[in-house]
């Protein structure tokens, strides 16, 4: 990815498709990167056709050099790009169901940022994660309070970890759905 050591990396995995907010994402990263110029942002997971849009829109911003943007790639090799993390994106702009990026997100233990939306705070609060609103210069303070304050960050990813561990995984699926089948079997009929 040629990343410098002083590289300061946002990372997104997920689809292109227009309501994950990438566009928002790129008119962040011009305040970002104003602020901290060694930002580098990492999104992952386009087709080629997508991908190219995202690159020129980048180019057209004047930020080409700030991103990388990766075609799809099978999820165990994608989930490596979260190691390189100093903060972990998703600028989704609308929805209602629980994107699998930010299941991901909260176990990899980086620090989140992600719009206030339906999608995200069924898992998500303050104490989880820098909820914005869904425009660029929202997700961008939020962004540059990940990268900013290191500490707080710090113990957002370590709770968001914490809480995926303790409801988000495999045992917890089976008990949720194990309920949900016992009321349907119970209900009258």
């Amino acid at each position: 990815l040629g990343l410098s050591d002083a590289a300061k990396a946002v990372v997104y995995l997920g689809t292109f498709e227009e309501y994950q907010g990438l566009p928002a994402l790129v008119a962040a990263a011009s305040t970002v990167v104003a602020a901290r110029p060694e930002t580098v942002f990492i999104v992952v997971g386009g087709d080629r056709e997508r991908v190219a849009r995202i690159e020129d829109l980048a180019r057209r911003s004047d930020l080409a050099e700030h991103f990388r943007v990766l075609v799809r790639e099978p999820r165990e090799q994608a989930l490596l790009y979260l190691q390189l993390a100093d903060v972990v994106v998703s600028p989704r702009d609308h929805g209602d169901n629980l994107p699998l990026k930010i299941v991901d997100y909260m176990a990899a233990a980086r620090p989140i940022v992600a719009t206030r939306i339906a999608a995200h705070t069924t898992v998500l609060d303050s104490s989880r994660a820098v909820l914005t609103s869904t425009d660029g210069e929202g997700i961008a303070r939020g962004i540059l309070s990940g990268l900013d304050d290191e500490e707080a960050a710090a113990r957002m990813a370590k709770a968001a970890k914490s809480y995926a561990d303790q409801h988000l995984d495999w045992p917890a699926f089976v008990t949720a759905v194990h309920g949900h089948l016992q009321r349907l079997v119970q209900a009258p009929r």
